[in-house]
């Protein structure tokens, strides 16, 4: 037996790999039985005259990797490499043989799989022991608790050298899951928005699967999941390929998870997911009471609506950030004092739960309990047919509630709008309507009066209040035109008090309309016994800024007048200077109703503040009353007769807007204002206010007052 005989014996019986090939054509000319059988070619046909590259690496050209070219004959090239296609590790030791005068590639492979897999385990276990030693630092040292789970997220996702690390949570009572925390890889896209409110039925399988392995590993998305479920729609959605994932448990409890999508490294090593969610856990724990400890700050513990505290912080937010829509509605309960010294606290209690769930359910979630039995509802962004929409379900729902009464009072805004006078406009049509309420108690015979509602209508009841009447004059004639009414309070000896000494204080307890009104009730019954008598009078009546905002004002105008049979072309309603504060759109709503309900419209105290101009850009007044300050130094003061002019000019521009000055006390003062055509006039030059017998007596006696000639018609004339 020759040399090479035993040779092969020898190679064949060691189990040795190897393989000849031709270094030009890269054809096998010999492959050891052991080499044989890892490629899977049995026959000699199934790998004599092969390409190595193709039968070995399963490649279509050389490999970029071969050793041809370091190859020199007598000398061995040793190296080690992983055959992807084999999935082995091999050490190699290449060398030149001659074989009948051609030189030949001898490659002899040595598997060592099993020890790199070793030393591999082995750099594992310090890489995964160094990167949890790193988490823990993260979370240690990370004061932010959101950047320190990110930070947490982007050790494991870069120790699995995967596409997005992730915490999902459990809301059991909601029945869903929710994607809390994300990390992700560069060019990987954010998923967390798309992965909220999943029901948790979708995830039963990965459920089942945490309670029987702990920790899993799915390798194929197509392979291990059905494709008609739920789990793989979501997942295939985000061209998810594999993932490993791990449970957070609480009490043995699965609250949660952690995963990691499309790993590619250490995905035999779990010990470091497994490691994490303990850290993970705590730190969700504590943001949990965090939030708890916030919502309890920032939340009304009986109603569960958001408290004073946050309903401060949204309008500070505001200052930076003003919605450009905004519906604000107030809301007061009525009676509760009542209901809880009639019922018991707990019964009260249950009124306010209640007012806040009909709130809560027809205006959203931004509601507030800012006071003991006061809400408020702030409504960003929403169009105004939406919002009016909402307050008409609210209003109708608490209309017919057996429990629930309230005053309501909103407003919507948009463009550029101060949202601190929305708020005041809204507040202040909630008082107003609360009124309405302590007359309907009142009208109904409760034995007891309400607070200061009350007392202004035991005053009232008691006679008071009194109406007296300051004539009107026609300037150019000096004819009786009209009449302005004033209200006067009696005071306790029996001398009347003036209107500034008790009306502020009322506009601010918000029972002013009370007062208005009866103004108003007193003209009418007046103005019927006039009609009767076959005077006709027009009378002018002032208004609050507070009851012009009543929502309600024009149809109790009109039953009122309706009662007495009176036109409302009879009656001017004036609204002074500081109806300026009202909001500058409802204001002019406002005037349009009164005007399409027939009612004529002044506006008294003009000149006080520059804040007139721009209500006279915004609002049709069909007379405007110069303030008494204006008239009082017209004769010395150029600057005040300009003023007056140019007033007359703009009232004339106005399409025949009428001017009256107030406050005439000389002779000197009256020829100014009738040579600049001033329309009507009013003062002490022509009659203090009367009561309203006395001023009647002067209308029947037909007396003349001061006029500018005697070619007067006589008194009791009315220009129409």
């Amino acid at each position: 037996m020759d040399y090479n005989r035993y040779a092969s014996i020898i190679i064949e019986q060691q189990d040795t790999i190897c393989y000849i090939c031709d270094i030009d054509t890269y054809e096998l000319m010999y492959v050891s039985p052991a080499g044989r059988r890892i490629v899977g070619a049995v026959s000699d046909a199934g790998w004599l005259g092969h390409k190595c590259y193709k039968l070995i690496q399963g490649r279509d050209a050389p490999c970029p990797f071969c050793t041809n070219s370091k190859l020199r004959q007598g000398e061995k090239y040793c190296w080690e490499f992983f055959n992807p296609n084999l999935q082995r590790y091999v050490a190699l030791e290449d060398t030149l043989v001659d074989i009948d005068g051609k030189l030949c590639r001898l490659e002899m492979a040595t598997d060592i799989t099993d020890q790199k897999m070793a030393i591999h385990e082995l750099k594992n276990q310090l890489t995964a022991e160094e990167a949890l030693v790193h988490c823990i630092q993260t979370l240690t040292l990370e004061s932010d608790m959101k950047l320190a789970i990110d930070r947490l997220l982007e050790n494991i996702c870069k120790f699995y050298a995967g596409s997005r690390a992730y915490i999902f949570e459990y809301e059991f009572e909601n029945k869903i899951i929710k994607n809390t925390y994300e990390w992700c890889a560069e060019g990987v896209s954010h998923e967390i928005e798309n992965l909220q409110n999943i029901p948790i039925e979708y995830i039963a399988g990965w459920n089942r699967m945490f309670a029987e392995r702990g920790e899993f590993f799915i390798t194929s998305l197509s392979g291990d999941l059905d494709h008609n479920s739920e789990e793989y729609r979501i997942l295939d959605a985000q061209g998810i390929k594999s993932l490993i994932a791990a449970p957070l448990l609480k009490d043995e409890k699965i609250i949660g998870f952690l995963g990691v999508d499309d790993p590619t490294v250490n995905t035999e090593d779990k010990t470091l997911l497994r490691s994490v969610t303990c850290f993970a856990l705590a730190d969700i724990e504590k943001r949990r009471l965090l939030k708890q400890l916030e919502y309890m700050s920032y939340n009304d513990a009986l109603t569960g609506l958001q408290n004073r505290n946050k309903y401060i912080d949204v309008l500070q937010s505001y200052n930076e950030r003003q919605p450009e829509r905004l519906g604000i509605l107030f809301l007061d309960l009525n009676g509760m004092k009542a209901a809880n010294d009639s019922y018991g606290h707990a019964y009260g209690d249950y009124l306010l739960s209640h007012a806040a769930e009909i709130l809560r359910r027809n205006m959203g979630d931004n509601s507030f309990r800012i006071g003991g039995d006061e809400f408020v509802s702030l409504c960003e962004n929403i169009s105004k047919e939406e919002f009016e929409k909402r307050v008409d379900s609210l209003r109708c729902e608490v209309r017919e509630d057996k429990d629930c009464s309230a005053a309501v009072g909103f407003v919507w805004k948009s463009g550029d709008f101060s949202f601190n006078e929305g708020i005041s406009y809204a507040e202040r049509l909630m008082y107003s309507e609360k009124q309405d309420y302590y007359r309907h108690i009142l009208d109904h015979g409760r034995e007891h009066r309400i607070g200061v509602s009350g007392q202004v209508w035991e005053e009232i009841d008691n006679g008071r209040f009194v109406v007296h009447l300051q004539p009107v004059v026609e300037l150019e004639s000096g004819m009786i035109v009209g009449a302005e009414a004033l209200v006067r309070k009696v005071g306790t000896e029996g001398r009347l008090i003036a209107p500034d000494k008790f009306i502020s204080q009322y506009e601010v307890e918000g029972v002013i309309w009370h007062v208005d009104f009866y103004v108003f009730e007193t003209v009418c019954t007046m103005l019927n016994r006039w009609l009767n008598a076959g005077v006709s009078l027009k009378v002018s009546v002032n208004f609050s800024r507070y009851t012009l905002i009543k929502p309600s004002l024009v149809h109790d105008l009109l039953s009122i007048c309706e009662r007495h049979g009176v036109s409302p072309k009879m009656l001017n309603i004036e609204v002074t200077e500081s109806v300026s504060q009202v909001d500058r759109d409802q204001l002019a709503k406002i005037v349009d109703d009164l005007k399409s309900a027939g009612f004529f419209i002044v506006l008294d105290d003009f000149g006080t503040k520059y804040s007139n101009l721009s209500i006279l850009s915004a609002v049709d007044f069909d007379w405007v009353k110069l303030d008494k300050s204006l008239v009082a130094d017209i004769e010395y003061n150029i600057r005040s007769r300009m003023v007056v002019k140019e007033t007359l000019r703009m009232c004339g521009d106005f399409n025949g807007t009428k001017l009256l000055a107030e406050g005439i006390e000389t002779e000197g003062q009256l020829k100014l204002l009738n040579g600049y055509r001033c329309d009507y006039g009013q003062g002490f030059y022509f009659s203090k206010p009367l009561p309203i017998e006395d001023f009647e007596e002067l209308y029947r006696e037909g007396s003349f007052l001061p006029r500018m000639d005697s070619g007067a018609q006589p008194a009791g004339y009315l220009k129409n």
